[in-house]
């Protein structure tokens, strides 16, 4: 089997040594973008870790349904977490603020 490059093997790292995790997405967030979001948080937290789930934008009503149990929230301020994962995002801009 074909060994994982060195940036996974780091990337694991840094998400098993974190307790509180923040999964965030781009603004204007499209299906892709929410279904990511939603979908790391959820292993994330099957994992044991303390995970929010932010975007700077509000989901679309015609996503509603992907997010039941209302993980997706917007950021505030003063939190502060061990590690920050951005799903299905092209640049540090489409971030947000």
């Amino acid at each position: 089997m074909k060994k994982l490059p060195k940036v996974v093997d780091q990337i694991i790292e840094g998400i098993e040594k974190s307790d509180t995790i923040c999964v965030v997405g781009h603004i204007r967030p499209d299906g892709d973008c929410i279904g990511s979001q939603l979908g790391l948080t959820l292993a994330l937290r099957a994992a044991g870790k303390q995970v929010t789930c932010w975007n700077q934008d509000s989901m679309p009503q015609t996503l509603a349904f992907l997010d039941r149990d209302g993980l997706v929230d917007r950021p505030r301020k003063g939190r502060e977490f061990d590690c920050v994962i951005a799903t299905d995002c092209a640049s540090f801009e489409r971030l947000g603020t």
